[in-house]
């Protein structure tokens, strides 16, 4: 019995609270409008993207691409994800392109682990550089000539 009261308290004491939070009970969930409301001005939140560019990063990647309320100042790819550093690095050149933010700076971290030998199955990582067999736009632009740490560096001095 003792298993199902907790669900139970959550339910009663925090839907009410979360009644009151926004135009629904969940306002996380409620979708971000497209364009913001004239009448209203929207401070943009700079942040930098660090990913392994697997399949699940290039969908949240594209989202935050095209929020009016976030900029996307830089993107990080780590060489020991599931893409290697230099496809993974175009990859997310490709997707800065389709999303019209081509000038956004992309650099690579290291390309081995750093305590052990553990890495993704080679046909993992294959896959996810050849994006499982999608195209992107090309992005006229190369990958930044800077370390990842480097650009994490610059950006957030510039910030």
């Amino acid at each position: 019995m003792r298993k199902f009261l907790l669900p139970l308290l959550v339910v009663v004491v925090l839907a009410p609270a979360m009644s009151g939070c926004g135009p629904g009970p969940f306002p996380l969930l409620t979708p971000v409008p497209s364009a913001a409301p004239t009448s209203i001005a929207h401070e943009t939140k700079p942040i930098v993207i660090d990913t392994d560019m697997a399949a699940d990063d290039w969908m949240a990647i594209l989202y935050l691409l095209q929020r009016p309320d976030v900029s996307v100042r830089a993107i990080t790819v780590t060489g020991t994800g599931e893409a290697h550093c230099g496809p993974g690095m175009e990859n997310a050149l490709g997707l800065l392109s389709l999303a019209g933010n081509a000038d956004a700076p992309v650099s690579c971290g290291r390309e081995t682990p750093l305590g052990s030998d553990h890495a993704f199955p080679e046909s993992w990582r294959e896959s996810v550089d050849n994006l499982m067999g999608l195209s992107l736009p090309e992005n006229p632009n190369p990958p930044s000539s800077q370390t990842a740490v480097q650009l994490l560096a610059s950006v957030l001095i510039l910030q």
